[in-house]
């Protein structure tokens, strides 16, 4: 017992020492703290051996002043030799750090720390039997579940690559004089024999025509005679002009819901509006058939 006491002693006597190359102002916090109450009951205590009432008297100084600097450095050297409590040393040997920054012993508290660290993950390895193979175990799941997140990227990767490249966005075109010619007609003329005006260009007498839409391709049927039925043509082929929202499309060879609302909206996003429209005609598929119509709405 005796040995011990002597032994914490020099250590204390050892740590008063290297306070003396300290600057003169670490120096003097120092020389004040130890002249703390606590701290000087705390001394004696361990001189006569006593190193519980030492631990105790030093964490009641800390209550009462936590930025006693002293008082972090010799309760974390108790957790550390006698109470074998690496986490608590641990961390009053960090706090005694950030309150004395300057201090000259930083490099043996940084090697005290390291010691505590690894006395604290020896003593946990002891305490949970097989805990050397749970933390490989650990570890292979750990490689595999990168590799196999690996191998999903590069998948992903090599899938994007063969998707086609989007559609060329098409220039934007002037209205021809036919086109501005056409907006200037009304949207609907009622055909000869109905109430209503004749279509610009007939004559009373001449046979019924066919009901236009100003929007979209003859639309199949007269008021005077049978129905007769009439292709739609396809609206990016009609007179030279690109598709216009709120007509009719034949499907043409290769063609797909994104490439046609490309062309009709300019966005290939916007392929559900014309899926929508024509939700009855595709029956629910998103494939298009060669000479298919479709409905493009505004």
């Amino acid at each position: 017992m005796v040995s011990k006491v002597n032994a914490w002693i020099m250590a204390v006597v050892l740590v008063v020492g290297l306070l003396a190359g300290c600057t003169s102002k670490v120096q003097e916090q120092d020389a004040l703290e130890f002249n703390y109450p606590a701290i000087r009951k705390a001394r004696a205590k361990l001189r006569e051996g006593d190193k519980q009432s030492a631990l105790a008297l030093l964490n009641r100084a800390i209550d009462e002043k936590p930025k006693l600097a002293q008082a972090h450095l010799e309760v974390a050297q108790l957790y550390d030799d006698y109470n074998r409590n690496y986490v608590c040393a641990i961390y009053h040997y960090e706090r005694y750090l950030e309150l004395r920054p300057q201090t000259e012993k930083r490099e043996m508290i940084e090697g005290l720390i390291r010691k505590a660290k690894i006395a604290f993950a020896a003593s946990v390895s002891e305490q949970v039997p097989g805990l050397d193979k749970k933390v490989q175990a650990l570890q292979e799941d750990n490689d595999r579940l990168k590799r196999d997140l690996r191998q999903v990227r590069e998948n992903l990767a090599r899938r994007i690559a063969a998707l086609p490249p989007a559609p060329p966005r098409p220039a934007a075109r002037l209205p021809s004089s036919r086109a501005q010619a056409e907006g200037s007609l009304p949207k609907s003329v009622a055909l000869p024999g109905s109430t209503g005006a004749l279509r610009p260009g007939e004559r009373s007498g001449e046979p019924a025509m066919q009901s236009l839409s100003a929007d979209g391709p003859p639309i199949a049927g007269s008021a005077t005679g049978p129905a007769t039925a009439a292709k739609p043509e396809s609206a990016s082929n009609v007179a030279g002009k690109p598709a216009v929202a709120g007509t009719q499309y034949r499907v043409q060879r290769g063609d797909t819901l994104s490439a046609v609302a490309a062309r009709v909206y300019h966005n290939p996003r916007k392929w559900k509006l014309i899926y929508d429209a024509n939700r009855d005609t595709l029956g629910g598929s998103q494939k298009l058939k060669t000479g298919q119509v479709l409905l493009i709405p505004k």
